[in-house]
């Protein structure tokens, strides 16, 4: 169930955000590490559990998460920056911030981030009017409140907030906030 997804980390236990390796360089999946002392099971999402849906699977590395509807892989980033700069490191990674561009690709993200993150959405070239940074259409919508604030002028990038025991939602933020992000590489077909 897209609500119930874990990371591998989670899985196997270990804090998400840390890059979990197996001895010989493979990946933790949520069955240990195949072929080393410290488990059996497939590494990287292959060959184990099929269950784990949100293993990274084809993902490179550090690439966290592997969405089982788009097929897009997510890599959560602790640093806090602003927008802008968040937006920078996503396409130095050859991504670009997430665009939660539907239901289930927005619950399958809330399902395994935590916190407040930076994602694509802006209205910075024309208030009111937002889009995602990687040009997809702006089509669903999980705003805190029924539309989002703006205070001003002054509230033209979005984060999503995923606290634990809260629902998550988007939020209109002032762009020069320093958070965590959320980068999205589509793979290729």
């Amino acid at each position: 169930m897209l609500g119930q997804a874990l990371g591998c980390n989670a899985i196997a236990g270990i804090e998400e955000g840390v890059l979990a390796l197996c001895e010989d360089g493979t990946r933790i999946d949520q069955t240990g590490c195949q072929g080393s002392s410290e488990g059996s099971g497939g590494a990287g999402g292959e060959g184990g559990d099929p269950s784990c849906r949100s293993c990274p699977g084809d993902c490179p590395l550090p690439w966290q998460w592997k969405s089982p509807t788009t097929g897009s892989c997510y890599l959560h980033h602790g640093d806090s920056v602003d927008w802008s700069n968040a937006r920078e490191q996503c396409v130095e990674l050859g991504a670009d911030l997430a665009a939660l561009s539907s239901a289930e690709e927005f619950w399958f993200v809330a399902s395994v981030v935590t916190g407040d993150v930076w994602i694509g959405g802006t209205d910075r070239e024309v208030e009111g009017t937002f889009a995602w940074s990687n040009g997809e259409p702006w089509g669903y919508t999980a705003w805190k409140e029924e539309k989002p604030g703006d205070q001003g002028n002054k509230q033209d990038c979005v984060m999503l907030s995923a606290a634990p025991g809260t629902a998550a939602s988007f939020d209109d933020r002032p762009c020069g906030e320093k958070r965590g992000f959320l980068c999205e590489m589509k793979l290729p077909p």
